[in-house]
């Protein structure tokens, strides 16, 4: 009975260790095929809804602002918050992950356009705030901000602000985000667990009675 203790233990460390190794997933949007420079993020790519979030190729972006290329982690995309109402305002978008919660854990972030640029991430659970932060971001490279909001399950960025970098087509609020980390539950994973656990489980139980002496 002690070996299959032991065994029982080891699998089920075994099937949370896959659990754990499959939930964190890295976005970095380079996958995506665009049909000009600068596009829509599709709905349900990564398993997330998006809201108002683009993505493009900075090293072909008419005008080359510096942010979006010094913004660039891995080649070639880069995701973006659009512009709401027009050029000269505020950038908002979001995504979120219908009937679940995920972690928002990290991502680089760039200003595209203005040096100490303005942004606020926010964090949602059922429509409640529940996380918040404030940065402050220039175009020369990215920064890494380490999130880690746990348990939501919808994120909004927003920017405005800041001086020009002296790009030649101006300023703009515009913000540029590259190789974002999420860790979304994986249904595959937890089942497996479920499914190895309740086998030995029943393992265990047949054993015993087996054993079982008669009166």
């Amino acid at each position: 009975m002690k070996s299959l203790s032991l065994y029982l233990a080891s699998c089920v460390a075994s099937l949370l260790a896959i659990t754990a190794s499959n939930a964190q997933e890295l976005i970095t949007f380079d996958d995506l095929v665009l049909q000009t420079y600068g596009e829509p993020i599709p709905n349900r790519y990564a398993g997330l809804e998006w809201d108002n979030f683009g993505v493009l190729d900075p090293q072909s972006y008419p005008g080359d602002p510096v942010g979006y290329l010094n913004g660039m982690v891995s080649p070639r995309h880069v995701a973006f918050p659009a512009y709401v109402g027009s050029f000269d305002g505020p950038t908002t978008g979001g995504f979120r992950l219908s009937g679940n919660v995920f972690d928002l854990n990290s991502a680089y972030l760039t200003a595209a356009w203005n040096d100490g640029l303005q942004v606020e991430v926010l964090g949602f659970v059922s429509g409640e705030l529940t996380y918040s932060s404030a940065f402050t971001l220039d175009t020369t490279g990215p920064t890494l901000v380490n999130f880690n909001y746990l348990g939501i399950d919808t994120v909004k960025f927003s920017s405005q602000g800041g001086i020009p970098h002296g790009n030649p087509g101006g300023g703009g609020f515009g913000m540029v985000i590259d190789n974002l980390v999420v860790t979304i539950p994986e249904p595959s994973s937890i089942s497996l667990f479920l499914f190895g656990a309740s086998f030995i489980g029943y393992g265990m139980a047949k054993r015993g009675l087996r054993h079982k002496k008669l009166p």
